[in-house]
């Protein structure tokens, strides 16, 4: 959301919301498990985790979050467990040389971690090509800056055309061989590099779109899903350093559960150093100025009718 706007207040939000994670219990699992660690609750937090074991794929977040729970409880065999997925996600053992994982280098258990040589499936010819379109995209959306008449479903149906082309060359394409995105080795975020692809996708609203498609397989994890889609009233606003929570009776029926999850996280998470070592998501744009006076009223209004603090 940009900075300086006007507001134009809707009350419905039309979105059609898949299963972006696989099934609502694995959403119900993680919910819960997030729930514990800002509860301080890691032995209850892994519990929840160890539920996820049963799933047929999980996402990168869930084990990085479950990796540094374990760690936090001194767990070390869970520390294994869930360090293993890690690195078979493209992760390398360079992960592990953290301060915050100093007592577990210290143990037999990281040993034998290192024994075991963990390979991954990390493309580098598909990383490449996906490096290579979204500068490719990036470049076509400048064109909408510099002609506003050019029609961005266009500029996102060719570049779903070569996403499609690149899952028929390479295999879908997943964490797996596209690998995860840690920065210097060590800083994780779940977005991927090319996130901006989704996004864009996501935006022509054609129902065949890449987006989409992976939407309905259930092969985009959920916090990259809902970072992409557009929200009329957004979940949380953050302006003058305070945050105003949008009122539970106006969040969509379709995400209400995860949605209130995410700002009860926020609430205890957010600039909160016991929490900084997790990958939490804060649906959270940050409104600073406004065109003119009237956009700043009308912003005022919206904050008091459909917000709380």
């Amino acid at each position: 959301m940009k900075n300086t706007l006007s507001f134009i207040i809707l009350f419905t939000v039309a979105i059609n919301i898949f299963n972006a994670q696989g099934s609502n219990s694995y959403s119900k699992v993680v919910n819960n498990a997030e729930r514990a660690i800002t509860n301080k609750e890691n032995a209850k937090a892994l519990s929840h985790y160890e539920e996820l074991k049963k799933e047929k794929y999980i996402f990168s977040r869930e084990i990085y979050n479950a990796l540094i729970c374990a760690n936090k409880a001194k767990r070390w065999e869970e520390v294994n467990y869930w360090g293993k997925l890690f690195l078979e996600k493209g992760a390398s053992l360079r992960f592990f040389n953290q301060r915050k994982f100093d007592e577990y280098r210290g143990t037999l258990f990281f040993e034998k971690l290192k024994r075991l040589q963990i390979k991954n499936s990390v493309n580098q010819q598909l990383i490449k090509s996906l490096d290579s379109l979204t500068r490719t995209d990036q470049n076509l959306f400048v064109k909408l800056k510099q002609d506003p008449n050019t029609k961005v479903y266009n500029l996102t149906e060719e570049i779903d055309k070569k996403l499609f082309f690149l899952e028929k060359k390479y295999g879908k394409i997943s964490e797996e061989n596209t690998g995860i995105n840690l920065r210097n080795d060590t800083i994780y975020s779940s977005r991927p590099s090319f996130v901006v692809l989704y996004r864009h996708s996501y935006q022509s609203h054609l129902p065949n779109s890449y987006f989409n498609v992976k939407s309905k397989n259930n092969e985009l994890e959920r916090i990259l899903y809902y970072n992409s889609m557009d929200y009329n009233l957004m979940p949380i606003i953050e302006h003058k350093n305070i945050l105003y929570y949008l009122k539970e009776d106006f969040l969509q029926l379709e995400y209400k559960n995860d949605f209130i999850n995410f700002l009860e996280i926020t609430r205890k998470a957010y600039r909160n150093k016991d929490f900084s070592d997790y990958s939490f998501y804060y649906p959270i744009a940050r409104i600073d100025s406004f065109a003119n006076d009237e956009s700043a009223h009308n912003f005022e209004k919206m904050l008091k009718e459909f917000y709380v603090e």
